[in-house]
């Protein structure tokens, strides 16, 4: 038995260690991708936000803040596909009772996205989670991942809070922009302040069994066992 515990142990961490993005913003005290092979994120009010230190799980590290209206974008054009795509971000928000557009594949002009609402992660107007798994003022890792079919998941700390098909609601417009913690144009108001640590792109659909064991997420428990980040 212990083996079998063993070689599951072993399996899951080779999963995690075959997840490589394509992108990995750390927020280190720059904006820069930390692989040296996507552009640098551009923060929408170059003036808003500072880095600082903050706890992040059991660690200090360096995050960056941003006020609502702030907020970060990039081209994606070159990195993933704009049908199927996975997308962690690691953030604090400091307002999730109404809605907190935290993922923008629109360019901005529509009103659909990834939001927090509720203190649930919702992919607006299509799905929420049925558990208010985003607090405000606490750290998370939000991941979703979208299969060219439209498959669309969502995730919360490894655990899973919607899926579906979004009938092409999570397609990355031909603009190829992907925007962060900011709202669109359309909207506007739809928007918190807060701090992240991590953004990191992955150009295919991360499996359930990687998004549950990916390194920042909180610890979890998964059929009573408890599986420590990497």
């Amino acid at each position: 038995m212990n083996r079998l515990f063993l070689g599951l142990a072993l399996l899951l961490l080779g999963c995690v260690a075959r997840a490589q993005p394509v992108a990995d913003y750390r927020f280190d005290n720059t904006l820069d991708d930390s692989l040296g092979a996507a552009p640098a994120l551009t923060a929408l009010q170059p003036a808003d936000g500072s880095f600082i230190t903050d706890t992040v799980g059991p660690d200090n590290r360096t995050v960056r803040l941003f006020s609502p209206g702030g907020g970060f974008q990039v081209s994606s054009a070159g990195l993933i596909d704009n049908t199927g795509y996975s997308v962690a971000i690691l953030l604090r928000l400091d307002s999730t009772g109404s809605y907190a557009k935290i993922l923008d594949t629109r360019a901005r002009n529509d009103d659909a996205g990834l939001y927090a609402q509720n203190n649930r992660l919702r992919l607006y107007p299509l799905f929420s989670g049925n558990a208010p798994r985003l607090p405000p003022d606490e750290w998370h890792q939000v991941t979703v991942t979208r299969a060219a079919n439209g498959d669309y998941v969502g995730y919360v700390d490894g655990f899973r809070q919607f899926s579906g098909n979004d009938g092409g609601v999570g397609e990355i417009s031909a603009e190829a922009l992907l925007s962060f913690v900011v709202d669109d144009a359309v909207t506007v108001g739809e928007r918190s302040g807060g701090a992240i640590a991590r953004i990191r792109l992955y150009d295919y659909v991360l499996s359930p069994d990687v998004v549950a064991v990916l390194d920042d997420n909180q610890v979890v428990l998964r059929d009573g066992f408890e599986l420590l980040p990497n």
